[in-house]
């Protein structure tokens, strides 16, 4: 199924498996449902075929069916089900919602937007509706139609803090900053923990102010509250290990060893939560290489590290020097070469390949 990180929120959709014909506004998807349905899903899906064939007019039957092929990542059967529900009820403002909200994950945004258009047009007052139109329009480049569209949302549920966060979100695209953390810190107004406002907030203040005490302040109130967030704890891991270097440099060891401790502690907790982290098995493969008894921890993490992006152009520099270091200078020289292949610019590869090279005859 689509990752949905940064933008999208979580469903909206009806989801009665009471199976009645008459449709409310605004009900969201029971993703605890779905997820309890998946571990017996022959069971529902049996019980949902035999009430269709008892009731091949009751449209709410398909809706049911197709929410649940939805949650089996089933996305054409998902599809076909709302369609025919469709055909049995087309006003029923919901199911257009849901249609779109199918075309949407399947990347076809011209459906998307008639889908939602049409339930917008039937009197949907679902601010999920409003919102993933704007986000059609948002992929599409279109900032000022977006724009409309969250604020639409907003009207309907002000509350909703994924709301203020995709005009944030937006007006990074233009570039205005300021305007993009008013409306950060407005929603996070609504739900202080609203961990997407959270690191977005840190991101701006070390990229573009480079004031890592205000981000940090961000970064930190999101570990408060989620202290297991891969992300929080990345960045929290960083700044320790930055903090680690400058105690070394400044011959502080004992705050060298704290620090790189705690890096460390933070690194695997993000690694932990998120395995497929490469940047977190990175630096923590870093920190492992920078303590000086651990570097067989440290091979391990920077293999990881490509073997989760072959791409990753500083670790294979970082195993071609572990094992230049270890005299192995074959192997050192087939990960300088990769470095280099994969980024030719940068500092140190061609110089490392050149020294090996000439080592080497």
């Amino acid at each position: 199924m689509l990752n949905l990180k940064y933008i999208i929120p979580a469903l909206f959709c009806l989801f009665c498996l009471s199976c009645a014909q008459g449709e409310q506004e605004g009900k969201t998807i029971d993703v605890e449902k779905i997820d309890s349905l998946r571990k017996d899903p022959t069971f529902t899906l049996e019980l949902l075929n035999e009430q269709i064939e008892k009731e091949p007019d009751n449209y709410g039957l398909f809706q049911d069916r197709s929410e649940l092929y939805f949650g089996l990542d089933s996305l054409d059967n998902a599809i076909k089900d709302i369609e025919e529900a469709i055909k049995l009820y087309e006003k029923g403002p919901d199911l257009h919602y849901w249609r779109g909200f199918l075309s949407f994950i399947k990347n076809d945004t011209a459906a998307a937007r008639e889908s939602y258009q049409k339930a917008i047009g039937l009197g949907s007052q679902n601010p999920e509706v409003y919102y993933q139109l704007g986000q059609v329009y948002f992929f599409q480049n279109k900032y000022k139609a977006a724009e409309n569209y969250y604020l639409e949302a907003i009207k309907y549920d002000p509350k909703d803090p994924q709301y203020n966060f995709a005009l944030g979100f937006l007006e990074e695209k233009r570039q205005n900053v300021p305007k993009a953390i008013k409306f950060y810190l407005e929603s996070l107004k609504k739900d202080s923990s609203f961990a997407k406002s959270l690191l977005q907030l840190h991101d701006l203040y070390i990229n573009h102010h480079s004031n890592e005490l205000e981000a940090r302040k961000y970064n930190q109130q999101l570990l408060n509250t989620n202290l297991g967030h891969p992300l929080g704890n990345y960045n929290e891991g960083k700044y320790q290990y930055g903090r680690a270097i400058r105690a070394v440099n400044g011959g502080d060891e004992k705050v060298f060893a704290e620090a790189l401790n705690t890096a460390i502690l933070h690194l695997t907790i993000a690694t932990d939560n998120d395995p497929d982290f490469a940047d977190a098995f990175y630096v923590r493969g870093l920190a492992y290489l920078e303590g000086g008894q651990q570097v067989d921890n440290a091979i391990k993490d920077f293999q990881r590290t490509i073997e989760l992006n072959p791409a990753y152009a500083q670790a294979h520099f970082m195993l071609g020097s572990i094992f230049e270091a270890n005299g192995d200078l074959k192997g050192a020289l087939g990960y300088f070469k990769e470095a280099y292949r994969l980024k030719p610019d940068g500092q140190g590869f061609r110089k490392a390949v050149q020294e090996v090279s000439r080592a080497l005859k």
